[in-house]
């Protein structure tokens, strides 16, 4: 992360959840690469809401923090990630409930109807925050570990 930038050629973009609406909207928390070039969607009203950011092909990267061993202690981390997922979906452009279980579709709208309250950039600090608050004092890590796609099943 900390020279991708400056090794990409010029046709591919490193795109960080940050730089979606000058921090505003939320479509995940995963950094990724685009390819500038490529074309994946119509100029819709959500894809002009992306800044066209998000019509591109592109590569996730998944960067790993700790998770702690205990299981309850895991648990909770991954209850976090996942609340504080849900609730940063109150940013998202459009957000459609009926791909989800009734129930699954009631805790996501509920999350995301408190999360719009919130603004993103506290979202991301709450979620750096839950990603990295297992850290072993002498650990040097990545970056944050994004579990939270746990919401999609």
């Amino acid at each position: 992360m900390q020279v991708v930038r400056s090794e990409l050629p010029e046709d591919m973009e490193l795109l960080e959840p940050k730089d979606l609406r000058r921090g505003k909207a939320f479509y995940d928390f995963t950094a990724r690469i685009i390819y500038k070039k490529s074309r994946t969607h119509e100029d819709t009203a959500e894809m002009k809401y992306y800044e066209g950011r998000l019509n591109h092909l592109w590569v996730d990267l998944f960067t790993i923090d700790e998770l702690p061993e205990n299981k309850v202690s895991s648990t909770v981390t991954l209850l976090l990630h996942t609340v504080i997922y849900g609730l940063s979906m109150g940013h998202r452009y459009k957000l459609d409930l009926r791909k989800y279980s009734l129930l699954n579709g009631i805790c996501v709208g509920i999350l995301a109807l408190i999360g719009k309250l919130i603004p993103m950039g506290v979202l991301r600090k709450l979620q750096y925050w839950a990603a990295v608050k297992d850290r072993k004092k002498k650990a040097v890590c990545a970056i944050t570990v994004i579990i939270s796609r746990i919401i999609y099943m």
